[in-house]
């Protein structure tokens, strides 16, 4: 049975990333100052202060006044020990080259290599071959062996590569959502929380007729979960749509004019995109037939890309902060280091919501 998740708080995630950072000897002797702290993390003064108290209270600094450097006493990690030995290697493992990936992940990508280089591990990016993703139980034990590592970080893996690194490989880590019976640790965003907050928003925002555009064969776990979470949240007085798209343009095109153009057709009056490609490919194809964004058709995209930011109008979206996000996967990976498997703990971060401009003004009232 696979352990259950821990959704973390703002302030949970503060308290957890300054432990990991005292457990990993990236501060010696010293915290740096709340200002630096707050800089780093970025998180409130507020919010550090009160994860120093709680982290003061576990012996694992001294008490100190408001403002200063905290005299670190106690790790609250030594049961792990250090890494076994320098140079240990980490493997994060993707369906996509470096250079396909969204900015979010580049950015977690660098700043958990810079933090585990910080404590004698080197990180590197693969990319799985296409055999190996479909057939694992044929190809991945030879896979492994020719590309051995101290912890596999599996990036957004399909259910079939997660299950099988579960059972064969266990000193891995998930980025992403698990499969059902995987039991390794893992991190991810809570999308069934952004779900439900949407549709929960939406209805405030007297949305009658809601859409879910999601591709129509998912790969990834997530893309389920938003599925679902969505058909879940159904209510009479409000309608809500689930509809796969094609990566296809051609049927892309067909299934944009059948919602919109339609004879008898009853159009949304928000789209809610589980997957950035959607949310453009919607926005572009509703400008060029004479929609107004938001004022005709809202869209709402439940995952971040930073890029996004400049398209007109930008979108509203739900956004995972990097900093505080990277490093509750080096801890997760340096656990693995250190003990040579997955404890199966599940960490799972809330998304924050951003408006942007196309819901409207009023979504950000």
């Amino acid at each position: 049975m696979s352990k259950p998740s821990h959704r973390l708080s703002v302030l949970a995630q503060t308290i957890d990333l300054i432990k990991g950072g005292i457990s990993n000897r990236i501060w010696v002797g010293y915290l740096p100052q709340e200002r630096l702290l707050s800089e780093e993390i970025n998180v409130s003064r507020s919010t550090i202060r009160r994860a120093l108290a709680e982290i003061e209270a576990l012996g694992m600094i001294e008490s100190g006044h408001r403002g200063k450097r905290r005299k670190i006493i106690a790790s609250g990690n030594q049961s792990l020990g250090t890494v076994k030995h320098q140079n240990a290697r980490v493997i994060w493992l993707t369906h996509d080259e470096s250079y396909q990936l969204p900015s979010f992940n580049k950015n977690v990508y660098i700043e958990t290599q810079k933090r585990l280089a910080m404590n004698g591990c080197d990180l590197n990016m693969i990319t799985l071959p296409f055999r190996s993703r479909v057939n694992p139980s044929a190809y991945l034990n030879d896979w492994v062996k020719d590309h051995p590592a101290d912890a596999y970080l599996l990036h957004s893996m399909s259910p079939n590569v997660q299950s099988w690194f579960s059972t064969h490989q266990r000193n891995s880590c998930l980025l992403g959502n698990q499969a059902k019976d995987v039991n390794l640790c893992s991190v991810a965003v809570d999308v069934e929380a952004s779900v439900y907050h949407a549709v929960g928003m939406l209805r405030r925002l007297k949305h009658q007729r809601i859409c879910m555009f999601y591709r129509s064969v998912p790969r990834l776990v997530g893309e389920l979960q938003c599925r679902d979470a969505f058909k879940d949240s159904s209510t009479p007085d409000v309608k809500l749509d689930v509809i796969g798209l094609s990566e296809d343009e051609v049927l892309m095109r067909d299934n944009m004019k059948r919602i919109f153009l339609g004879r008898g057709s009853r159009r949304p009056t928000c789209i809610v995109c589980t997957l950035p490609f959607l949310a453009v490919y919607t926005m572009t194809w509703l400008l060029k037939h004479g929609f107004s964004i938001p004022e005709d058709v809202s869209i709402l995209l439940l995952r971040s890309q930073n890029l996004l930011r400049f398209v007109c109008p930008s979108f509203a979206h739900y956004a995972v902060n990097e900093k505080r996000f990277a490093p509750l996967v080096v801890n997760r990976l340096l656990d693995i280091v250190r003990s040579g498997a997955s404890n199966g703990r599940k960490v799972v971060f809330t998304p924050e919501f951003v408006s942007g401009e196309s819901l409207g003004e009023q979504a950000a009232e």
